[in-house]
């Protein structure tokens, strides 16, 4: 039985911040080289003959996207429960919000998405940043890598202790997404997604 993950990101980011990381282009996931922390979960890849398992050979779809955009679309589409993906900016609290509750199951996604998430510390203040997390929401609890963003242009990997205060950040957005699925299930005509890639633009 398929059981994915969610992916999950938040960021308090400018908005011009914001459009200039959704229009760029995405960084290859072998530019960060912490990968290996992972390897108590995956011990089977052999972790010592580059950062992730020979990183250069493995496919990553998200990070050969045209933009960041086109990657954040790919992650939040599901034709068949749209609602649960979203991607919403609020203006007030300069807040970005992104992410799937059944996003995958597999190492190169994981990885993939946070390369895409870690990316934008590029265009982060000195007083922005936030949280990506790979967690199951849905099935048994668990997770398998959070990531603090920011502030300024620096990422981390963050030590177990540190998970369960990470989960409970998007718990909220999730059970939502959730509660939306019980009330609606796979019919023919689900809700959208709240989806504002699209007007997330210069000048939009």
């Amino acid at each position: 039985m398929s059981e994915p993950y969610s992916a999950c990101l938040q960021f308090e980011i400018g908005r011009a911040a914001l459009v200039q990381w959704l229009d760029s282009k995405p960084l290859a996931a072998d530019l960060w080289t912490d990968w290996p922390v992972l390897a108590e979960r995956y011990p089977s890849f052999d972790w010592d003959r580059t950062p992730l398992y020979d990183v250069a050979d493995c496919e990553f779809p998200l990070t050969k996207s045209a933009s960041i955009r086109d990657a954040l679309v790919t992650v939040i589409t599901d034709i068949n429960a749209p609602f649960l993906g979203r991607a919403v900016y609020r203006a007030d609290t300069k807040t970005f919000l992104a992410g799937s509750v059944l996003y995958a199951e597999s190492l190169t996604s994981f990885i993939e998405f946070m390369a895409i998430a870690r990316s934008a510390s590029r265009f982060m203040g000195a007083d922005e940043g936030g949280f990506a997390l790979i967690h199951n929401y849905v099935w048994q609890p668990d997770t398998v890598i959070g990531m603090k963003i920011g502030p300024g242009d620096r990422s981390a990997i963050l030590p177990r202790e540190q998970l369960p205060a990470t989960v409970a950040i998007f718990q909220p957005v999730v059970d939502e997404m959730l509660s939306i699925a019980d009330r609606h299930g796979e019919g023919d005509n689900p809700p959208p997604a709240q989806n504002e890639l699209k007007a997330l633009r210069h000048g939009g």
